[in-house]
């Protein structure tokens, strides 16, 4: 019974192991994501609002996120950069919970909540999102690749 209370006892030893640095990988992974995502947006916001040229927004920008992305956020910059308009401003991002976490080589997927707090001509509201995100990791540093809305809530 000895031993058997042993292997039981280095088994579960093993899984606590395994679920601690899945937990912890998940929470550096969060804590990038809210990262780059207030970033980026403080990037385009002051740059809507005259605060950045749009020369050094791009520079700004392509530390934190690379294509296709940062192509996208270079053309909505243009954009209004030719036609100013008033923006939808981000109150508060606060990223829920992550699922689907893999890895093939630098690069990192996974589907992400996130609760976005606007506040737009007619008031402050909140909006609910899922999200798969895309970003490539060198060493400890984290960029953002792309990022697109998905039809799925996660649990």
């Amino acid at each position: 019974m000895n031993r058997y209370m042993q292997k039981l006892f280095f088994i579960l030893l093993f899984l606590l192991m395994i679920f601690s640095l899945n937990y912890f990988r998940t929470e550096r992974i969060s804590t990038v994501l809210d990262d780059i995502m207030s970033e980026r947006i403080e990037i385009i916001e002051n740059t809507a609002y005259g605060e950045h040229s749009y020369m050094h927004a791009e520079d700004l920008l392509s530390e934190i996120i690379d294509n296709p992305l940062l192509q996208s956020d270079i053309e909505f910059l243009k954009a209004i950069d030719q036609n100013p308009t008033e923006l939808d401003l981000v109150r508060d991002i606060e990223i829920g919970k992550i699922e689907k976490v893999q890895t093939l080589d630098d690069t990192v997927t996974l589907w992400a909540t996130i609760l976005w707090t606007m506040e737009g001509p007619n008031g402050t509201y909140s909006e609910l999102s899922t999200y798969a995100f895309e970003m490539l990791k060198d060493g400890n540093t984290y960029i953002l690749c792309d990022y697109y809305p998905i039809n799925y809530e996660l649990k």
